[in-house]
C-alpha cells in the first residue's frame, strides 16, 4: 500500500512544483529552526516551520499560538508567503499535517479560519488537483457533493499514475492522490465541523478502500498489529462500532415498528372481517326488508284494486237503492195523498187502508235497508 505524506519529489512533478531538496523560503516575521518552534513569532514563520518538517507530524505549542495570534499581517501577504513555500512540497505532504496541527491546537475564531484556509491553499491550486469542483470546495460551503469531489480527485491522479511508465513516478503520483484526498477531506471536516465518524466514513469511501484494493499486503495480521497504527485503527474501529451501534438501534426501532405494523395489520384485518360480516348481515337484512316491502306493495296494490271494485259496486248499489227509494217514496206519497183526500170526505176506512199500505211499504224498505247493513257487516 502506498502511504501518503511522503515529502520526496517525483521527477515528473519537478517542473510544476519545484525541488524537494530546496530549503524553505524565509520571509519577514521570524527565523525558522528545524529543531523547534522557539523562534516562531508570526503565521509566516509557523508555515515555514511546517514546510521544514517535510510532511512530518508536529503540533503548535501554546507559546507559538499566542505569538501568531498577535500577527497583524494581511491575508493577501500570508497567501503570498504560503504560495512561495508550495514548490518545496510537490506531493502535498504538508497541508494534511498542517491541518491536523491546527485541529489539535487551541486556535479559535478568525485565526483558526485563516490558518485552515491558508493550510488548504496548496490543495486548491496544485496543478494535478485543481478543478472547478475543487475550487468550489475550497471557497464555497461544504455540501453533500464533497465526497464525490474527493473521489474524482483520486481517480484523476491515479489515472495519470496508471498511464505512467516509470515505477517511481507511479508511486509518487499514488502518494500525491492519497495526500490530496486526505488533505481535502480534513479541510472539509474542519470547515464544516464534521464529527469524526463523518470524516471516517467519507475517507473510507473516497480513499481508504481504493488504496486497500491497490495494495499488495503480504500479511494482514502484521498490518493490523503494527504499533504505529494503534491509534488510527482504534479510532476507525470506534467509529464503525458507533455506526454499527446506531444501526443496531435503528434495527431495533425498525423491528418494533414492523411488529407494531403487523399488529396494526392484524387488527385492521380483524376489523375488516368484522365489517364484512356486518355488511353481509346488513345485506341479508336489507334483502329481507326488500322482500317485505315488495309483499306490502303487492298487498297495497291488491287492496287498492279491491277498493276500486268495492267503490264501483257501492256506487252501483247506491244508485239502485236511490232509484228504488225514489220510486217507493213516490208511491207512498201518492197513497198518502189519496188517504188524505178520503179523510177529508169522511171515508175513514179508505184512509186507513192507504195508511196501512204506506206503513207496509215503509216496513219493506226498512227491512231491505237493514238487510244491506247486515251484509256490509
Amino acid at each position: 500500500m502506498t502511504h501518503g505524506t511522503d515529502g520526496s519529489t517525483p521527477g515528473g512533478l519537478a517542473s510544476s512544483a519545484g525541488s524537494a531538496d530546496a530549503e524553505p523560503q524565509r520571509e519577514a516575521g521570524g527565523n525558522v529552526s528545524a529543531r523547534g518552534q522557539k523562534e516562531i513569532t508570526s503565521i509566516t514563520a509557523l508555515f515555514e516551520y511546517a514546510y521544514s518538517r517535510r510532511g512530518k507530524t508536529f503540533s503548535i505549542t501554546p507559546k507559538s499560538l499566542r505569538a501568531i495570534s498577535q500577527d497583524g499581517s494581511g491575508f493577501a501577504t500570508l497567501v503570498h508567503s504560503v504560495t512561495s513555500l508550495m514548490p518545496t512540497d510537490s506531493l502535498l505532504a504538508v497541508p494534511v499535517r498542517m491541518l491536523a496541527a491546527i485541529d489539535r491546537s487551541a486556535a479559535k475564531g478568525a485565526l483558526r479560519r485563516d490558518l485552515v484556509q491558508l493550510a488548504a491553499l496548496p490543495l486548491a491550486v496544485h496543478p494535478y488537483v485543481t478543478t472547478h469542483d475543487v475550487g468550489e470546495l475550497y471557497l464555497g460551503p461544504i455540501g453533500p457533493e464533497t465526497e464525490a469531489v474527493l473521489v474524482a480527485v483520486r481517480e484523476r491522479i491515479e489515472s495519470l499514475a496508471n498511464a505512467e511508465g516509470e515505477r517511481a513516478k507511479r508511486r509518487d503520483l499514488h502518494t500525491l492522490a492519497i495526500n490530496a484526498v486526505l488533505g481535502l477531506g480534513l479541510y472539509a471536516a474542519l470547515k464544516a465541523n464534521w464529527a469524526p465518524r463523518r470524516l471516517t466514513e467519507s475517507l473510507d469511501r473516497s480513499v481508504w478502500q481504493a488504496g486497500l484494493r491497490q495494495s499488495k499486503i503480504s500479511s494482514v495480521r502484521a498490518v493490523i498489529a503494527d504499533p504505529s497504527l494503534v491509534q488510527p485503527l482504534g479510532l476507525v474501529s470506534r467509529a464503525w462500532e458507533d455506526r454499527l451501534g446506531e444501526k443496531d438501534e435503528e434495527m431495533q426501532v425498525m423491528t418494533q415498528e414492523v411488529a407494531h405494523a403487523y399488529a396494526a395489520q392484524r387488527e385492521a384485518e380483524a376489523r375488516v372481517a368484522e365489517l364484512e360480516e356486518n355488511r353481509s348481515r346488513q345485506e341479508e337484512l336489507l334483502d329481507s326488508r326488500q322482500l317485505d316491502i315488495s309483499r306490502l306493495q303487492d298487498d297495497l296494490s291488491e287492496e287498492r284494486r279491491q277498493r276500486r271494485i268495492d267503490q264501483s259496486h257501492a256506487v252501483d248499489q247506491f244508485e239502485t237503492l236511490r232509484t228504488e227509494m225514489l220510486r217507493a217514496l213516490k208511491g207512498h206519497r201518492d197513497l198518502l195523498v189519496n188517504g188524505l183526500d178520503a179523510l177529508r170526505h169522511d171515508r175513514q176506512h179508505v184512509t186507513d187502508e192507504y195508511v196501512d199500505r204506506v206503513i207496509d211499504g215503509l216496513d219493506d224498505q226498512l227491512g231491505q235497508l237493514q238487510q244491506g247493513d247486515s251484509r256490509n257487516d
